[in-house]
């Protein structure tokens, strides 16, 4: 059961990232864009390649945000040159910050940058070749219930007897 739940994580999490990666932060106060995490910059996430060391001797602390991390108030300007991370003072550098706007998130799998569910669904999902019954099952004024139980049917992946007794006969 626990190596089913981790399987089951594991899958959702690969989910999580790869829609993740479609998110833009647009800087406005930088107060809900964290600086390491979040892709706000051309290098972003800027905390991948880093090690934890690399991280501390930069003077930036982990969950630090954008809008704290600025030029102006980043003390260990050198240290990122010497320790060969000019991407990170290139992107301190290149923060503007606008006070009187609120952080942006765009999704970018979307010419028009707007989230919609189909969107999201046509970015994640495996395409595969259209199938003969489709319209059979997937109908404008079909009952959804009915038409997912149609498409399990038709999947071969109905929870019915004659397959939980072929189940528990294997299992014997």
């Amino acid at each position: 059961m626990a190596r089913v739940l981790v399987h089951m994580l594991g899958e959702k999490l690969k989910i999580i990232n790869l829609a993740y990666s479609y998110l833009r932060h647009v800087i406005g106060d930088g107060a809900s864009t964290f600086f390491w995490f979040d892709n706000w910059h051309q290098f972003s996430p800027l905390i991948k390649g880093l090690s934890y060391g690399q991280l501390i001797r930069t003077g930036i602390t982990m969950n630090a945000e954008v809008g704290e991390v600025t030029a102006t108030s980043y003390l260990g300007r050198g240290r990122c040159r010497l320790l060969g991370m000019q991407h990170i003072q290139e992107a301190i550098f290149t923060i503007n910050i606008c006070p009187d706007r609120d952080d942006m998130i765009l999704w970018i799998a979307d010419k028009k940058n707007m989230f919609t569910v189909s969107s999201a669904w046509d970015t994640i999902r495996e395409k595969g070749p259209e199938v003969n019954w489709h319209r059979l099952v997937w109908f404008y004024p079909s009952i959804p219930r009915y038409s997912f139980i149609s498409w399990l049917a038709i999947h071969n992946r109905l929870q019915t007897l004659d397959r939980q007794t072929l189940f528990m006969e294997d299992w014997n």
